[in-house]
Order: structure tokens, then C-alpha cells, then sequence
């Protein structure tokens, strides 16, 4: 089987990628298998591999798409409808849901936590908007600990 140039290699991935988020959107994050992608494409699991290594590289199709998912399901007032939002969003948004999913998968892998890493600047960011960043940092970590909960909870 001959190679392919590096820009084919990108257009399929950006092909790809725009498959994942689709399926994200639509399924959810843990409907993202190779199972689920190869049928979409109609590609083997061995070339899905050379593009995600593993499942949780699907992450990296996501980066950066995601973010106005949860900013959307979050009231930014003050910490009190922040966290109340958050855990709302939890309970009821399945996209949100499944961003809160997909960060913290991607956050227990070290080749992609970068993925979760940026998901929890830009949060931290967002709520330092309206607060220190102190504040900010320690509500972070608070929503990332219900939304853990949460998980272990359902």
C-alpha cells in the first residue's frame, strides 16, 4: 500500500476530527469507540490507530470546540450560581455532561491531559473574570471534585 503525502495525512484527520465531533455532539463521549468511528468511515481500527493512538486521543479532535459547550450551561454571577449551574448542567446537558467526561478522561492520560489541562485554564480564566484568581482556582477544583462525584455517584 503506498503512503500517503503529510497533506492528505491532515486533510483525512481534519475529516476525522469533524467525524468525532459530530458523533460527540450527536452520541456523546462515550459513544466515541473505533467501533462507532470505523462504521462512520468505513475504516479499519488499525487505520483510525495511526491518527488515535488510543481512545482517548479522540480528545484531541475536540480541543478547542468544546469549551462554549459548558461556558453555555454555566451562570457566571457569582460563585453560588456557578457551582449550582455546574452541577445542573451535570445532572440535565448531556453535551455537558459529556465535556466534563471527556476532560477528565483525557486528564488520566499523559499524553493528552493537555486537553484537559487547557479546558481547566480556560475555565479558571473565565471565572477570573469575577473573582481573584485564587478564587478562581479553588472553584475549579471544587466543580471538578463534584463533577468526579458526581460520575461516582450515577
Amino acid at each position: 500500500m503506498a503512503r500517503i503525502s503529510v497533506v492528505e495525512k491532515e486533510r483525512r484527520k481534519l475529516e476525522y476530527d469533524a467525524t468525532i465531533f459530530s458523533i460527540f455532539v450527536e452520541e456523546g463521549w462515550n459513544s466515541l469507540t473505533y467501533e462507532r468511528l470505523s462504521q462512520e468511515l468505513g475504516l479499519s481500527k488499525s487505520t483510525l490507530q495511526g491518527y488515535y493512538p488510543t481512545r482517548v486521543h479522540f480528545g484531541t479532535a475536540l480541543e478547542g470546540k468544546i469549551f462554549h459547550i459548558v461556558a453555555n450551561a454555566v451562570d457566571f454571577s457569582n460563585q453560588k450560581t456557578i457551582r449550582d449551574s455546574w452541577n445542573k448542567g451535570l445532572e440535565s446537558d448531556k453535551l455537558f455532561l459529556g465535556a466534563n467526561e471527556m476532560m477528565l478522561h483525557c486528564s488520566l492520560s499523559l499524553d493528552v491531559n493537555r486537553v484537559a489541562r487547557t479546558g481547566r485554564n480556560n475555565l479558571v480564566k473565565k471565572f477570573s473574570e469575577t473573582m481573584s484568581v485564587d478564587e478562581a482556582e479553588n472553584l475549579a477544583n471544587l466543580l471538578l471534585g463534584d463533577t468526579v462525584n458526581y460520575m461516582l455517584d450515577r
